[in-house]
């Protein structure tokens, strides 16, 4: 009984502890007097974030791409391929034609179990 407490805890705390992603955008209005580029007009700054947690290579619980702040299950969204694309897609959002200066970053911790994270920034303009 005393194992499946603690068992359950753990699994409990690894739901809501992983499984997570986070999208920001800092718009032309917020930069004040600075221009992050001189080619073309800045629609805006937009950051990707997700974590997750992984058995060997197999995405257990990872953050959703398509409603942040929410996990989603046995999807492998933290890594830099798709936050590269959540990056793109909310900057045509915006209304940019182009997403420069992407930085795309990935890393993770553990053997059989890891967790994993990967992010992905980029300045939208038209």
């Amino acid at each position: 009984m005393k194992r499946l407490f603690i068992l359950s805890v753990a699994a409990a705390a690894a739901v809501v502890l992983t499984g997570c992603s986070a999208l920001e955008v800092a718009k032309q209005s917020d930069f004040g007097a600075c221009r992050p580029t001189t080619s073309g007009k800045t629609v805006g700054h937009v950051s990707v974030t997700a974590h997750g947690l992984y058995l060997l290579w197999i995405p257990l619980i990872t953050g959703s791409v398509d409603q942040y702040g929410t996990p989603c299950f046995l999807t492998d969204t933290a890594n830099p391929s798709t936050l590269a694309c959540a990056v793109t897609k909310k900057g045509k959002e915006l209304g940019g034609r182009k997403a420069i200066d992407l930085v795309t970053t990935g890393a993770s911790k553990g053997f059989l179990f890891y967790y994993k994270t990967a992010s992905a920034s980029a300045t939208v303009i038209k």
